[in-house]
């Protein structure tokens, strides 16, 4: 990555429960010339402030890559992530992992083509997938010298938004209360007080855009420790039930 500026990046948006093929992809984009800025490899250290990194690297990147799958679209920060890429005009590349009803596809790409990579495990089907979406990236991106993708760094649940980390942990708690045994009743207890956080974190994300606003960063890193501590509280209980 020193190769280049962080202006010549692209930015992969994605959900992070879908991070395995976002992960190859920002591999094989960096091995044909492309740099790509992407939180699980270079783009945010433990400790970095999460919501300032993402603002920092679109507001920096050259294009734009759009991971499309149902998961994404109920995402309030991937839409948000997108929203602000039409904002600054940047070039926008959807690839589909799963499918997408008409009536959800994005109006910022409804007019795009995008690259089918619904069936990237296998092989064959990837590397297609891979070439039309490279042909769309070399027309808009002049691609530079060969980069190794750096190395994934250690695992830090600062790198998952915590609408995702709440999805996660109302999806443990519906299964204990399938699973009809003692603790059933305290995880209904728990599901709905997640359920609750996540319609909370919903709404204050939907008031507010992506901007490097200080007046407004400052309110937003109020909202975020705020529903990390609501969260890890939630968490703690319901690892106690496991």
């Amino acid at each position: 990555m020193a190769d280049k500026p962080l202006e010549h990046t692209l930015f992969i948006s994605y959900r992070s429960v879908e991070k395995e093929l976002p992960l190859q992809l920002a591999s094989d984009l960096m091995k044909h010339g492309h740099p790509v800025w992407m939180d699980r490899l270079q783009g945010i250290m433990p400790g970095d402030p999460w919501r300032k990194s993402i603002e920092q690297g679109v507001n920096r990147a050259a294009g734009f890559i759009a991971c499309l799958s149902p998961n994404y679209l109920e995402s309030t920060w991937c839409r948000r992530e997108l929203q602000r890429s039409d904002s600054l005009h940047l070039p926008i590349f959807p690839i589909l992992l799963s499918p997408v009803p008409d009536e959800l596809w994005p109006m910022e790409i409804q007019d795009n083509q995008y690259a089918d990579f619904q069936n990237w495990t296998d092989s064959k089907a990837y590397q297609t997938a891979l070439e039309l979406l490279l042909v769309g990236l070399n027309k808009n991106l002049s691609p530079g010298p060969p980069l190794v993708s750096p190395p994934l760094g250690p695992a830090d649940p600062d790198r998952d938004d915590q609408e995702d980390l709440i999805e996660r942990g109302i999806n443990k708690a519906t299964l204990l209360m399938k699973a009809n045994s003692i603790a059933s009743i305290e995880a209904e207890i728990l599901c709905n007080k997640m359920e609750m956080l996540l319609k909370q974190y919903q709404a204050a994300a939907n008031q507010s855009l992506i901007t490097l606003d200080d007046a407004l960063q400052v309110k937003l890193d109020m909202q975020q420790e705020y529903f990390k501590t609501e969260w890890q509280k939630l968490k703690n209980q319901l690892d106690a039930l496991q």
